[in-house]
């Protein structure tokens, strides 16, 4: 009995007949499920079940060892950089190329003479994308107030009689203002080196860098 009912699952396997008596044997299709269910098993296995002593001292996490595997390799994307907070009071230090920024600007030689003697100090007031940005001397101040990415008409008439289209924005950790108008390349970039703030000012060719220490 034994040996006739061998020698017919053989010839069932070997003729792939389609199944007839279910009671009796297992279709082709059921034993590929088990053989599937079987290797997901072994190789999606807990991992600590690879660790069966309880006395090791560093077990591996219980998780899938299938799990791990997609894991590790998944794409690890660079932290983003949150811009530096400009707030502060700070002093002027030193400045350069002055007069030829301002000869850029077609500002007249008895005001580049006055411009010349100031040392402006920078009040910056940075409350997420709303700043407030002051200049401030003993000649005249100029406020600037702004949100960052979105493009407003600067009114520039204290300073050289004009108005432009402005829009500052982030580029890293440097504050980027373009100023679209008559005088081509103008805008300014504030950064922070230390308890240093750093001011380069554009126009045409000329570009002229301030420095200002933050006291408070």
């Amino acid at each position: 009995m034994r040996g006739g009912r061998k020698s017919g699952r053989n010839s069932y396997c070997n003729r792939a007949q389609p199944f007839k008596n279910p009671g009796k044997h297992r279709p082709l299709h059921s034993l590929c499920v088990c053989v599937c269910v079987c290797v997901c098993v072994c190789v999606c296995r807990p991992a600590w079940s690879l660790s069966a002593s309880p006395a090791r001292q560093h077990p591996l996490p219980a998780y899938p060892a299938c799990y791990i595997l997609l894991k590790s390799q998944a794409p690890s994307w660079p932290a983003q950089t949150m811009p530096p907070n400009l707030t502060g009071y700070y002093c002027f230090v030193s400045q350069k190329n002055m007069e030829d920024y301002l000869q850029a600007l077609n500002i007249n030689m008895a005001l580049r003479k006055i411009v010349l003697l100031l040392k402006p100090d920078k009040e910056i007031d940075h409350q997420g994308n709303h700043m407030i940005v002051k200049t401030l001397s003993t000649f005249r101040n100029y406020i600037l107030e702004f949100e960052v990415g979105v493009e407003f008409e600067e009114d520039l008439r204290i300073v050289d009689g004009r108005k432009c289209q402005t829009i500052v924005t982030w580029e890293e950790e440097q504050l980027v203002c373009v100023q679209k108008g008559e005088v081509p390349n103008r805008g300014w970039r504030h950064w922070l080196e230390g308890e240093k703030l750093y001011l380069e000012l554009t126009a045409k060719d000329a570009v002229c860098e301030q420095v200002f220490r933050k006291v408070k």
